[in-house]
């Protein structure tokens, strides 16, 4: 099935593939691969949000080449649609799984990947999403 069938498929079940306040604004984790860049993508031309990407950097080997991607795609839709949707990549620094417990993890890894490497990320996108909307309300309350 390809992107189009389940869309399809959500339109007809329910009427719509997802729902939002098309002037909300949205935290996207971001590595810098087709899948984030491609959503970064429609999310700015099909629904108008305001984006706050953030990209953790996890102490992986190819960490040089996906922030590449991603300063090349954010000045690509900055280009496109301008600053004021799209704010500076957000970069956290912590190493996934933490370095202490890595080299006991290493043939694990090499053999069923990273334990729970994308709900650590996601959890950590989440905390950075609940900290920007308490900076931001703070900001509101104070002009």
């Amino acid at each position: 099935m390809t992107l189009e069938d389940y869309e399809e498929i959500l339109l007809r079940m329910r009427g719509y593939v997802s729902k939002t306040d098309k002037k909300s604004s949205v935290v996207l984790l971001v590595s810098g691969g087709l899948d984030s860049m491609i959503t970064y993508g429609r999310l700015l031309k099909e629904l108008e949000l305001n984006i706050y990407p953030v990209h953790i950097s996890r102490g992986q080997r190819n960490s040089a080449y996906e922030r590449a991607a991603i300063e090349y795609f954010e000045n690509y839709f900055v280009k496109i649609y301008g600053r004021k949707r799209i704010n500076k990549t957000e970069i956290i620094y912590m190493d996934i799984p933490p370095k202490k417990l890595k080299e006991n993890l290493l043939s694990y890894m090499k053999m069923k990947g990273h334990p729970l490497r994308d709900p650590v990320l996601q959890m950590v996108a989440v905390q950075y999403a609940i900290s920007l909307n308490e900076k931001l309300e703070k900001i509101l309350r104070l002009s």
